[in-house]
């Protein structure tokens, strides 16, 4: 989602014994709107594994990441 952090060999915060959040700056974080940056990032790498990208959510739109993610998955 994001790129990997300054620091390497960070993690979210511990949960419990082994268990971890997302590395920093790697959550879905399905409900907030999905930016242009996101966007193409996320378009590029799904047509870079076969989704057709007119199939995809149009650039632009109003949509939240979730709604994205969704219309790509439905793509495939």
């Amino acid at each position: 989602l994001a790129p990997m952090p300054e620091k390497p060999g960070q993690r979210g915060k511990n949960l419990v014994g082994q268990y971890f959040e997302a590395f920093p700056n790697h959550a879905a974080e399905l409900e907030k709107p999905l930016d242009e940056t996101l966007a193409e990032r996320w378009r590029k790498l799904a047509t870079d594994r076969g989704i057709d990208p007119t199939k995809l959510p149009a650039p632009g739109g109003k949509q939240t990441r979730g709604e994205w993610v969704r219309a790509a998955w439905a793509a495939r």
